[in-house]
Order: C-alpha cells, then structure tokens, then sequence
C-alpha cells in the first residue's frame, strides 16, 4: 500500500530527526535507513531525497564525510527525476554542501543562489533561510566577512518571517561573527548579545 508506507516512512523519519536532535545517531540513521527502504519500495523520489538530505546532515554531524558525499550525490542524480521544487532545493543544497567542503567555493555559491532562487519561487521560508545561512558560510570561508554577513542578515529577515527562534539567534550570532572578523566591534557585540536573547 503506497500511502502505508509513504506514511510510514514519514513517521521513521519524523522519529529518526528527533532521535538526531537528542545525539542518538545511531537510532536516527537506523529510522533513515528504515524509511529509504519504504519510499525505495514506492519509487517515492521526493521522498528518497529528503532522507539523502537528513542523512547527509547526520553523517556531517557523526564525521563521516565520505558518506554525507556519496549521499549528497545519490541525492542530486534523483532530484533530475522530480518536479518537486522542495525536494530540488534539498538536493541542490546537499551537492552545495559537498562542494563547499571540498573548498569550491566559487561553484557552490553558484548552487546556493539556486536554491535561494527555487525556494523564493515557491515562498518556502525555512528552506530559504537555510539557502542564505549557507551562502554565508561559503562567503566567510573565502574571508569575505561583508558578503557573508549580507547573507547571514538576508537569512535573519527570513527567519523572522518564520518565527523560529533557533533559527533567528543562529543567523544574529552569525552576524555578530562576521561583524567581529570585519572589526566592528560595537556591532558585533549587539548582535551576539541579542542572539542570547
């Protein structure tokens, strides 16, 4: 039954990102795993994408970069064969993600702009803010700490829409840091102290 088990598979992976978030990685890649085998049964694309995306983030997390790699690029192919604009922009952002660590800067710039790009066109909030965070990350690790803080403040704007409080503390804080590296000190300091807030 191709709903059982798309919701099935929802709820391993629902379990399996509370499991990451609580450091159970075991537990979390187990319920990855689990859930991959139900939308690989369906042929569920957008389905398999978004657990490539939640497993590339856990093997980040548990230093595994080969396999956050090979998941990202598992990712990326399968998102040719979709439509679904949330699952591209996971996969866009993961193959960013693999080339913002192998130091390609300058190609993975490219990649997040497209996934700024995608989730503004379909006014999805929470994958912008994270497609800004990223392309601030990238910027600062060219040391370029006004384009990065631009990004960390677009990122900001974007998780105040939101109202997500982790998000908005993690984007000032970045801000702060970036003020910090620029040297402006009083700036700096406002940002991270509001971050705390």
């Amino acid at each position: 039954d191709v709903q059982g088990n798309k919701a099935k598979a929802m709820a391993l992976a629902n379990f399996g990102k509370l499991c990451q978030q609580n450091g159970d990685f075991g537990m979390a890649l187990s319920k990855y795993l689990e859930a991959e085998k139900l939308y690989f049964i369906d042929n569920n694309i957008p389905g398999l994408i978004g657990i490539y995306s939640s497993l590339g983030d856990l093997y980040d997390k548990i230093l595994q970069p080969e396999k956050r790699k090979e998941i990202n690029e598992k990712a990326f192919k399968l998102s040719k064969q979709t439509y679904d604009t949330v699952a591209i922009i996971k996969a866009v952002t993961g193959m960013a993600t693999n080339l913002s660590n192998d130091d390609n800067f300058a190609e993975a710039i490219k990649m997040y702009q497209h996934a700024v790009d995608l989730s503004q066109k379909t006014r999805n909030k929470q994958l912008e803010h994270v497609a800004w965070y990223d392309l601030g990350f990238a910027f600062s690790r060219l040391d370029d700490y006004e384009k990065a803080e631009e990004m960390y403040t677009k990122s900001y704007e974007v998780a105040l829409q939101t109202g997500n409080r982790m998000d908005i503390g993690d984007a000032l804080y970045k801000m702060g840091l970036m003020s910090l590296y620029s040297g402006n000190l009083k700036k700096s300091e406002e940002r991270l102290f509001e971050a705390l807030e």
